[in-house]
Parts: C-alpha cells; structure tokens; sequence
C-alpha cells in the first residue's frame, strides 16, 4: 500500500484527502467506498501524476481543510476555495471512476480492441490512404527489456 510519502504528501494531507473521497465519493448499496475500491492506492498514485499541474492547487486546499470539522458539509468545504474543491474532486471522482472494482460494477470491461466494421474501414482505405502499411504486412517486436 502506498503511505504519504509514496503519494508526495504528508500524513495530515492524505488523511484529509481519504476524509474527503468518503465523502465526495461515498458507498452505495452497490458502489464500494474510495478506499476499498483502491486499497492499495495505487490508483490514487496514477491519478496524483495526472493532476501534476493542479498539485499545488491541491496541496492548499488540503492544508486549508486539514483542520475542518469532520461533520462539515460539502457546501462549506466547497465555499472556502471553489477552484481547489473542484480540483480535487475532479481528481476524487476521476480516481474513484478508474478503479477496477468500481468498473465491475458498471459493467464496463476496460480497453478492448475494437477493429472497425467493414463500412467504417472503407473510409480509411479510399485512396490507398493505408497501402503502405497494408504492404508492410504484420509486425511485432518486443519492447527492449
């Protein structure tokens, strides 16, 4: 499981973080909390890297927050910085949305190919618009250890 300092933030940080998925992303009936669906976090880790911009817009909402009343309402977390809310519940949600556990309950089986139908290829093959590659045959090399 990865700590704080796995994730580049402090124990205050990510505990004020894990408070806020509960909340912002909460258990159903059906849906599994934040927590369980990415017990590992490493999810939250691949997530994190894509918010890299946003990081410090992140880090000051959540030291703004840290020392917020847990019975605080969304509407108020959300008042005292609305860029950095939406910040981080872009990054919350987007988390939460990505997890596997999350995607079995949707259904949603993840990335399969998908090669086109007949009447969607010709489009690409008018022209000759793909002869170099259809000549150049299949091809597969390992990736470089």
């Amino acid at each position: 499981m990865k700590n704080a300092a796995d994730l580049g933030l402090t124990e205050k940080q990510l505990a004020t973080l894990t408070w806020l998925a509960t909340l912002i992303t909460p258990a159903t009936e059906t849906f599994p909390p934040a927590e369980e669906a990415d017990p590992d976090r490493e999810t939250l880790s691949v997530a994190l890297k894509h918010f890299v911009r946003s990081r410090r817009e992140i880090l000051q909402y959540l030291d703004l927050i840290e020392s917020e009343s847990r019975a605080s309402r969304v509407e108020s977390l959300e008042a005292r910085d609305p860029p950095g809310f939406g910040v981080v519940c872009e990054l919350l949600v987007g988390r939460y949305l990505s997890c596997r556990a999350v995607w079995s309950v949707l259904g949603y089986p993840g990335r399969v190919p998908a090669l086109p139908g007949k009447e969607e290829a010709e489009f690409f093959l008018r022209d000759g618009l793909l002869d170099p590659v259809i000549a150049r045959g299949p091809i597969f090399t390992l990736p470089p250890p």
